[in-house]
């Protein structure tokens, strides 16, 4: 969501920007590849694009663990429903 907005707003973070750099250079290299060009070079461009594909997977996962809903302790539910109970008690 956040990632629309800023892209909405013409105004993308760092993180936007280098997720749009690893996209950008996919292409290119996919482009490369429909040339010709020697076994090395194609080997070169096989490891940047595995190297482009964990660098985006690693922004993606970043990205997921930040807007994953935090679960909190069960614990500390119990606790504060029992301390929400005894206010609510206290001023009835």
């Amino acid at each position: 969501m956040l990632y629309q907005v800023n892209k909405i707003m013409k105004n993308p973070s760092a993180e936007d920007q280098k997720y749009q750099a690893l996209k950008n250079n996919l292409e290119r290299y996919a482009r490369l590849l429909a040339t010709k060009l020697t076994q090395t070079e194609r080997e070169y461009i096989h490891r940047r694009i595995a190297e482009e594909h964990a660098e985006i997977a690693k922004i993606e996962a970043e990205r997921l663990a930040k807007s994953a809903v935090k679960v909190a302790d069960p614990q500390t539910v119990i606790a504060a429903r029992a301390a929400t109970r005894a206010s609510n008690d206290m001023t009835s």
